[in-house]
């Protein structure tokens, strides 16, 4: 494996953002750590961030697509990072699902024990690492004005979340669990919406997209 450890992930603005992107979609078996998504434009950047490590020839994607007589097929923006690639038809799907991944149990403990030790991330990174979380399962109304939000699978790691915000000053902030969804919701009240707007755009892919395309 090439150079990393767990101070690349919790000191280093790139590897904060894929930490927080990982929290929120990762892929993970007992071997292997990856990124799960449709947005191929966040796949890219999980890879480049692989291939600062690895070989090319390392990575794979497998990429899950609903059931039709042509099977798709993924953009250039992908297939010139690998050309390890399986297509398999899936029922659930509605489009198109990668799964881009690395075999590697050193890297797969580095990043668990960054996700453990989160809270310690320096305080220069946070806006990074939120980021990563907001592209990965985050929201916001198109207006840029309100509903800003970050869903988790646990109530201990919005919680994390919410007290990091609190370090770069975002103070007004709530947590609502979702039970039907089995969710826990960081909801940023409104007040406070243009200033982690700010603050997140510029690691934020899905935010300089929202930015660039509204007024």
């Amino acid at each position: 494996m090439g150079s990393i450890d767990i101070n690349k992930l919790l000191l280093d603005s790139q590897g904060a953002y894929i930490l927080g992107l990982w929290c929120s979609d990762g892929y993970h078996r007992t071997s292997s750590i990856g990124l799960s998504n449709t947005d191929e434009e966040l796949l890219e950047r999980f890879a480049l961030f692989l291939l600062d490590i690895f070989p090319k020839n390392r990575l794979r994607i497998r990429a899950y697509h609903p059931i039709k007589t042509k099977i798709p097929r993924i953009s250039n923006r992908l297939s010139v990072i690998t050309e390890n690639i399986v297509y398999y038809p899936s029922f659930k799907a509605r489009q198109m699902v990668c799964h881009l991944y690395v075999n590697s149990r050193p890297l797969l403990r580095i990043f668990k024990l960054a996700r453990d030790k989160i809270e310690q991330i320096d305080s220069k990174v946070i806006t990074s690492y939120v980021a990563g979380r907001f592209d990965g399962d985050g929201s916001v109304n198109k207006k840029k004005d309100r509903d800003f939000r970050i869903l988790y699978g646990n109530y201990k790691e919005a919680e994390i979340d919410q007290y990091l915000l609190r370090k770069v000053g975002i103070d007004k902030t709530r947590i609502y669990h979702y039970k039907q969804a089995k969710t826990f919701c960081l909801y940023v009240l409104r007040q406070e919406t243009a200033n982690i707007i700010e603050l997140l755009s510029p690691f934020s892919n899905y935010l300089q997209k929202l930015i660039f395309i509204t007024p």
